[in-house]
C-alpha cells in the first residue's frame, strides 16, 4: 500500500511540475540558453565525444535479422537482468538471484543462486555486491564472492 501511495505522489508531483513549466514565462533570450544543449539530444553529455564515423544507423529492416542464440532456463520467472563482464545476474522472482556464466553465448550455465526472502524483481551489481529489489522484503544486498 505504501508503494502505491508513493507512486501516486510521484506522479502528482511530476504532473504539477509539468503544468508549472507550461505556465512559466521565459524570456526568449533566456529560453535559448536554457534549452541550448537539449536541441540535439536530451542525452548528450559534454564529457563524451562520439565521432560521426562511429555512428551507425539501424533501419527497421535490419531488425528482421535478429535470432535467438541460446537460452538458459532459470527456476522461476526472470524479471530483470544485469550484465557485468561474463556474468548475467538475474532477478528470478521467488528464486531470488541467479548468476549465469555467459562467456559461451551458445551454452550459458547457472553458476550460483541465492534465494532471497522476498520476490526478486530487479538487480543491480556494483563491485562485490548485488542490490536486489526484493518485493515485500524491499532491498536485499548480497555479497558476491
Amino acid at each position: 500500500m505504501k508503494k502505491i501511495i508513493m507512486m501516486i505522489l510521484i506522479l502528482m508531483t511530476a504532473l504539477l511540475a509539468i503544468s508549472c513549466k507550461a505556465q512559466a514565462v521565459i524570456p526568449e533570450e533566456q529560453e535559448e540558453t536554457l534549452f541550448e544543449g537539449m536541441k540535439e539530444s536530451p542525452f548528450k553529455r559534454p564529457d563524451i565525444e562520439i565521432a560521426e564515423e562511429d555512428i551507425e544507423e539501424v533501419s527497421e529492416g535490419d531488425l528482421a535479422y535478429c535470432s535467438i542464440v541460446s537460452n538458459c532456463n532459470t527456476t522461476d520467472y526472470a524479471y530483470s537482468v544485469y550484465i557485468e563482464s561474463n556474468y548475467a545476474y538475474i532477478a528470478d522472482s521467488e528464486s531470488g538471484l541467479q548468476i549465469i556464466d555467459i562467456n559461451d553465448k551458445e551454452n550459458p550455465q547457472i553458476m550460483s543462486s541465492c534465494n532471497t526472502t522476498g520476490s526478486a524483481y530487479s538487480v543491480y551489481v556494483k563491485e562485490n555486491y548485488a542490490y536486489v529489489a526484493d518485493g515485500k522484503a524491499d532491498l536485499t544486498i548480497i555479497e558476491l564472492r
